[in-house]
């Protein structure tokens, strides 16, 4: 049961932070945009493979990955400004 909230929160922020950079509500280059990214992809990753949904699975792996590269470069962005 609690694996399938887990997967609804993860796909629920994924939305949510997909139509907040398209609608400029979120900078699409803001740590918080990646992080949200990150928690939903993680949430949506544990639900599919509990299901066994691997095709799903990897998606989620990639775009954690993705989420993760976009964090240290906002990171390394901020630190070369200061």
């Amino acid at each position: 049961m609690w694996i399938e909230i887990v997967g609804w929160v993860g796909m629920v922020l994924l939305l949510a932070n997909f139509y907040m950079a398209s609608h400029h509500i979120l900078d699409d280059n803001a740590y918080t945009y990646h992080l949200l990214n990150l928690v939903g992809a993680i949430g949506v990753m544990i639900n599919a493979f509990h299901k066994e949904v691997m095709a799903v699975g990897f998606i989620e792996v990639a775009w954690s990955a993705i989420a993760l590269v976009g964090m240290y470069n906002v990171y390394r962005h901020l630190r070369r400004s200061a």
